[in-house]
């Protein structure tokens, strides 16, 4: 069962409309086909609601999910290319920390940025060990969230577009590695370009 909800705009652009799947997904449709794309991924809807009403106000098209399998279906699916995911570690079907493994383990890739309210430094210091883009901490405040979330993802651009970016470094001096070695791969351009003009 869909229910559709009238036209509205919304930061100098149109969102057409809005539906909601049987399985819960609101799925969001713009009339901008150069907007930033972003899946946000929670099982509390006024969460998921809350996130991609910032995101949306930060210039990004969100779909969103309330579980890992919808999710990953989506991130899956080629004819989407997601900027950024947003993911809950506590969700169902498959759970955020496993959905975010997956999305760090493809070779063009989204950013990721895990929003939980999950206190476990264990699952945050994998994740980032691991390459995740970001790990915050609920509660937030969701319009700084989402204009962070505009700014990482406006730097990955200027790194590479979504459909060519991969998880591969650039290569490194030997000056370089010892000053940027552990600094994630999407990042090592910008701090690159920022350590040579030293």
């Amino acid at each position: 069962m869909s229910e559709e909800c009238s036209v509205r705009r919304t930061h100098c652009w149109f969102i057409k409309s809005h539906s909601e799947t049987e399985e819960g997904a609101i799925v969001l449709h713009d009339s901008n086909p150069k907007m930033l794309r972003a899946l946000v991924v929670d099982d509390e809807r006024s969460v998921r609601d809350l996130i991609a009403t910032a995101l949306s106000k930060e210039g990004f098209h969100c779909d969103v999910a309330s579980d890992g399998s919808d999710a990953w279906e989506r991130i899956s699916d080629a004819a989407l290319s997601y900027h950024l995911v947003v993911t809950d570690l506590a969700i169902p079907g498959e759970n955020g920390h496993a959905l975010a493994i997956k999305i760090l383990g493809m070779s063009r890739r989204p950013l990721v940025a895990v929003l939980t309210g999950i206190l476990e430094p264990k699952l945050a210091k994998d994740l980032i060990a691991r390459g995740v883009d970001d790990f915050v901490f609920k509660p937030v405040q969701f319009m700084l969230f989402a204009a962070k979330m505009r700014s990482l993802t406006e730097r990955s651009l200027q790194v590479a577009p979504v459909a060519s970016r991969s998880s591969t470094a650039p290569s490194l001096s030997a000056g370089d590695r010892g000053i940027l070695g552990s600094v994630p791969a999407h990042d090592r351009v910008p701090l690159l370009d920022i350590v040579r003009g030293l």
